[in-house]
């Protein structure tokens, strides 16, 4: 990864040692009442590409009006946990 400070995994360091603690790569803390591990490069880029095609899928259905599914609902909160991500 690069050292460019808008590079989405130095920020999810940034905000998993301020919202969860300095833990190190694979460490487990507690995050809005869930247990997360703290990513690796690696790891944090498949989960990353993962929860972005989710998300993508999540707002064309939102902006057309359809019916959610429960599974992709489910994803989209297990990938935003795993990233330390609020919903928007």
């Amino acid at each position: 990864m690069s050292q460019n400070p808008a590079d989405p995994y130095l920020e999810y360091l940034q905000r998993f040692d301020r919202e969860v603690g300095p833990l190190p790569v694979d460490g487990y803390g507690k995050w809005n009442g869930r247990l997360v591990r703290k990513l690796g490069p690696e790891a944090f880029t498949a989960k990353y590409g993962e929860y972005a095609q989710i998300d993508q899928h999540y707002r064309k259905m939102f902006e057309r009006g359809d019916t959610f599914s429960d599974t992709l609902v489910k994803a989209r909160k297990e990938r935003q946990a795993e990233l330390l991500l609020d919903d928007e």
